[in-house]
Parts: structure tokens; C-alpha cells; sequence
């Protein structure tokens, strides 16, 4: 279970069991963590939980909400992390994450794709030229001697002169409303 631990200048003031779905952070009374303190807003912050994973979202609050030393508006809630509102900080910590157990992104190996892709584009363009080069090179008798026709079929194609080339056909111009043809 998730739990807030609310402090001024090193001092623990309360502690806060995570329980809830929602939890609002302000100086008025009706916040389920209050800090009477000027420099906190009337509803500063609120924390929401799903499932397992706890977010902080600032309520446009007019000192700013900060996680870690920086300025967020919304936030997803880490063990460790430091919330600072005013003069005051709420340290959250999660007890259902130990710390050795590392994120599913932390165990992920990551491969440097610069040069992995600049090796794998010198091999395909080697293995082009090559085909190219053995393309040009040899004439490809095999390609025309796998191709049989009957005697009887060949001969009628020797005689015939091949078709002449078609001629782009024109449109005719269309008129407008204010063209006449002449």
C-alpha cells in the first residue's frame, strides 16, 4: 500500500495510508491532506489512484506543485519521489515495489541503430551491385532456352514486322460559358 509522508524542514507531521481513489492536498479543511499554510492553495493538488499506480496532478494551484525539484501539472507517482507544495514535502512511498524489481523498460536491451543499420545498408548494397555486375556480364542464354515455342508457332512471328508504336490520342478543347470555338 502506497503511503504519503507529509514534512517541514526534516520534521514528519503526518502520515497518510493511501487507501482512498482520490486524495486532495490543500490548505482548506475539506482537503483529506490539509496544510495550513499560506503558501499553499485552498485545493493545491489532488492524487489519484488506479490499480496499483498513483498520479499527482497539480490544480492550477498559485505556487506550483513539484515532483523532485520540478515543476509538473501531472505526474505518475513513483516510490521515492518528493512532492513539494509550499514550504512542505510529501515523500510517497510504495511499499508493493521493492526497489530491486526493475521496470519491464529497464530490462529491455536496447541496440544502437546507427551503425547496425549502416553495416546492414553496406551488405544490401553490395549484394545489388554484385547481382548487377552478374547481370551484365553473362548473357542470360538460360532465361531464352527456357522459353520453347513449337515450330509451327515461331514461324509466323519471324515473318511479322512488330506492331508500330501507338499515338497519343488528343482531346479536344472544352468551351467554357465565355469561350466560343472557332
Amino acid at each position: 500500500m502506497a503511503r504519503l509522508i507529509l514534512s517541514l524542514d526534516n520534521q514528519v507531521l503526518a502520515e497518510y495510508n493511501m487507501t482512498k481513489e482520490r486524495y486532495t492536498v490543500g490548505r482548506l479543511p475539506d482537503n483529506d491532506v490539509r496544510i495550513d499554510n499560506p503558501a499553499v492553495s485552498g485545493h493545491h493538488s489532488l492524487i489519484i489512484n488506479i490499480l496499483n499506480d498513483s498520479f499527482l496532478e497539480d490544480l492550477n494551484s498559485t505556487n506550483g506543485t513539484y515532483v523532485n525539484g520540478k515543476l509538473i501539472k501531472k505526474h505518475a507517482l513513483q516510490h521515492g519521489d518528493v512532492i513539494t507544495i509550499g514550504h512542505h514535502q510529501l515523500r510517497f512511498a510504495d511499499q508493493q515495489a521493492p526497489e530491486t524489481e526493475q521496470d519491464e523498460f529497464e530490462k529491455t536491451m536496447v541496440i544502437p541503430t546507427g551503425q547496425q543499420n549502416a553495416d546492414q545498408l553496406a551488405r544490401a548494397e553490395e549484394a545489388a551491385d554484385q547481382a548487377v555486375a552478374d547481370a551484365v556480364s553473362e548473357p542470360r542464354d538460360d532465361i531464352a532456352a527456357s522459353v520453347k515455342l513449337d515450330p509451327e508457332e515461331a514461324a509466323p512471328l519471324e515473318d511479322e514486322a512488330p506492331p508500330a508504336p501507338r499515338q497519343p490520342v488528343m482531346a479536344a478543347p472544352v468551351s467554357g460559358p465565355n469561350q466560343s470555338i472557332t
